[in-house]
């Protein structure tokens, strides 16, 4: 579903893009960095339960992640152009359900940590405050789940199957941002963005001992689990624009 409503936003983008013409924006190209964090639907994730022993316990969840990264601006008309970067995503806590189901605690934890890779189509509006935009892309993510489960039995027998490390997937996304850069100079600004993402990495593989690919699933079902981005977010950029040496595009002799 989400990678159909993917496509269909994408091929409606593409019929709305202007035709990109030379201009003389002194803000033509551009280097960003940017820091934010948002909210993650994470819903599989959250869901999860190491044993029907902690049917009845609620768990720590996760939910409030973290970003920080780069990209580049290139305006190829006044009134629009387009955004690359890159994103690290993390979470600021991990999912931890825990109990005493022996005289010893019972425990199992999760960390979701992974990237975006984004390309917006974005249209500029300048006021008298600063310039709003409007972008809207596809992006491409990771993510990486860990799994540590320590159940204790007898106060002694500690049951650790189910635990594992680095389990890997990649997925395709939609992302859209509605900001304002304020000029701090004449070629740097400070962009305040907000947006949102429809994302879901749907499949995660991890190696076990026996150096043997095994899929992350939902519970004892044949659903794979699922880590969701979706949701939306906040991010501070610091824009600092440069115009290339005219000669940048030819070959040195």
């Amino acid at each position: 579903m989400v990678r159909t409503v993917g496509a269909l936003c994408l091929a409606a983008l593409i019929a709305l893009l202007p035709a990109v013409a030379p201009a003389a924006h002194p803000h033509k190209y551009g280097v960003e960095f940017q820091v934010g964090g948002g909210w993650h639907a994470m819903g599989d994730v959250n869901d999860f339960v190491p044993s029907p022993q902690f049917s009845n316990i609620e768990p720590d969840k996760i939910g409030i992640g973290a970003l920080a990264g780069v990209g580049i601006l290139y305006r190829g008309m006044d009134d629009f152009g387009w955004q690359f970067g890159y994103n690290r995503l993390f979470m600021v806590s991990k999912y931890r359900i825990s109990a005493y189901l022996s005289p010893v605690e019972s425990w199992a934890e999760q960390t979701v940590s992974g990237g975006e890779i984004y390309a917006q189509a974005t249209w500029f509006m300048p006021t008298d405050f600063g310039e709003f935009s409007f972008g809207v892309g596809p992006a491409f993510y990771s993510a990486t789940l860990d799994r540590t489960i320590d159940i204790v039995q007898d106060g002694q027998t500690h049951l650790t199957a189910g635990t594992f490390a680095n389990a890997e997937g990649k997925g395709f996304g939609l992302a859209g941002s509605l900001g304002i850069e304020i000029p701090l100079k004449d070629m740097m600004g400070l962009g305040i963005i907000f947006g949102g993402r429809l994302a879901t990495v749907e499949k995660l593989i991890y190696t076990d001992a026996s150096d043997t690919e095994r899929t992350v699933f939902v519970g004892s079902s044949n659903q794979t689990l699922a880590v969701d981005y979706s949701g939306a977010f906040m991010k501070i950029t610091l824009r600092s624009y440069f115009k290339p040496g005219s000669g940048w595009r030819q070959p040195k002799n």
